[in-house]
């Protein structure tokens, strides 16, 4: 039986962020069908957790919705780079949240649209969290606000503004069940401004921090795919 197979791949549009291609198919039944396809590089997704068992998450203005969105940190990668995925990341927490994560543990990787996009977001869980300089680079994310809660408000305040995030709503939901998140918390210095050794957990209404500028990461232990195996202690 015949197989499907690329006869033509025409770029119709190279757009900044994303590629859409004209594809002439081979179909198995010697059929020719044509379809538009959207090639994208790939985005990181983060689940920070600070020592209370707190997330991150963010507000930044998304123009197709015309408004703006709770999310979980997140940002497109960039293709001509050559960063690793997890240096991607961490670029990304350093600049929305203003912290920098010494272990970076991969949890998932998921595919966004498989009926028009090659486009895969990866998760990874930070913890062990230092507080940077924060800088974002991006126009929507300038400024916006950062809300530290529990996982359970979190999951419920992505949802606040309409149909929650995809990216964010299974972010969450693989940190929760991949193990109890409310052990896997952290150490912070002292000289942490947001939630350091000796300030109260915050109520359970959440916190949003003060705005901090951007930085790099430093000292981060290796991830390993397949959930919460690790390299470093959280």
């Amino acid at each position: 039986m015949a197989e499907w197979g690329v006869v033509h791949d025409d770029v119709l549009f190279d757009a900044e962020v994303f590629v859409v291609a004209r594809l002439e198919l081979q179909t198995p039944h010697d059929g020719v069908v044509r379809r538009q396809v959207v090639r994208h590089p790939g985005t990181v997704a983060i689940v920070a957790m600070n020592a209370h068992g707190q997330v991150a998450l963010v507000r930044p203005y998304r123009p197709a919705l015309g408004g703006f969105r709770w999310e979980v940190p997140a940002g497109r990668v960039e293709a001509s780079s050559g960063i690793a995925l997890e240096d991607e990341a961490a670029r990304e927490l350093a600049e929305e949240v203003g912290v920098a994560a010494k272990s970076m543990i991969l949890v998932a990787a998921f595919m966004n649209a498989v009926g028009h996009s090659d486009q895969v977001t990866t998760v990874y869980f930070a913890s062990q969290l230092t507080p940077v300089e924060r800088s974002d680079a991006s126009a929507e994310g300038s400024g916006m606000p950062v809300y530290w809660c529990d996982v359970e408000e979190a999951r419920v305040k992505i949802a606040s503004d309409g149909p929650p995030d995809a990216k964010s709503l299974i972010a969450l939901q693989h940190v929760r069940e991949r193990g109890k998140y409310s052990q896997q918390v952290d150490v912070l210095t002292s000289s942490d401004p947001v939630n350091g050794p000796g300030v109260p957990r915050p109520p359970r209404g959440g916190v949003t921090h003060p705005s901090l500028m951007c930085g790099r990461p430093t000292e981060r232990q290796g991830s390993t795919p397949g959930g919460w195996q690790r390299t470093g202690a959280v």
